[in-house]
């Protein structure tokens, strides 16, 4: 999982996680030395198991600790649940995160650190921009679609079969979210 206001690079976490393959027990990954944080949250499959299974015996061991519920964040939370209770292997990969709350070096704000996988908290979409840019000189030159796409849209038949029109829409004639969409006796969205 990854907040919004966190510039993160995919390609670099795919390469961080040849070190951390899955475990039978499940497997997530620790971003700071303070324990994990929550802008940028990794979850092997197993861990996501384990977590689905183990969430009420973690609210029963942590109710009993704290006589009543903690007050952690979400983040603190899972990550103690994960690692004390249901004992799912913790690897730490520092440079997962590199943010304001886990002492990061002098100057990070500028996003020149090799390496660092995400950069955190960048709420302004200027600095988040320059973060990006700093990060990865070639993200400069990715573009983005200005103009709608031509596609064949498909509407319903009498047979709830989707019919192909041949003369196409834009991407955005029709969309799930089209409140102007009546629903259908399932709660679906009907386009007609």
């Amino acid at each position: 999982k990854v907040d919004p206001d966190a510039v993160f690079f995919a390609a670099r976490l795919r390469g961080a996680l040849e070190a951390h393959r899955e475990a039978p027990e499940g497997v997530y990954i620790n971003n700071c030395w303070r324990g994990m944080h929550g802008p940028v949250e990794v979850f092997s499959r197993n861990a996501v198991t384990a977590w689905s299974e183990g969430t009420e015996r973690c609210i029963a061991h942590f109710n009993k600790l704290c006589h009543g519920p903690c007050l952690w964040g979400e983040d603190m939370f899972i990550d103690q649940c994960l690692w004390k209770v249901l004992k799912v292997r913790r690897d730490n990969e520092y440079a997962l995160l590199t943010e304001d709350h886990c002492d990061p070096p002098k100057g990070w704000k500028d996003c020149k650190i090799a390496g660092s996988i995400s950069f955190h908290p960048f709420k302004d979409p200027v600095k988040y921009q320059e973060c990006l840019f700093n990060a990865d000189p070639l993200a400069r030159f990715a573009t983005t679609p200005t103009t709608t796409t031509e596609v064949p849209m498909v509407y319903p038949s009498e047979s709830g079969e989707g019919v192909y029109s041949d003369t196409g829409g834009t991407d955005q004639s029709l969309s799930p979210y089209d409140e102007s969409l009546p629903a259908t006796d399932d709660g679906s969205l009907s386009a007609g």
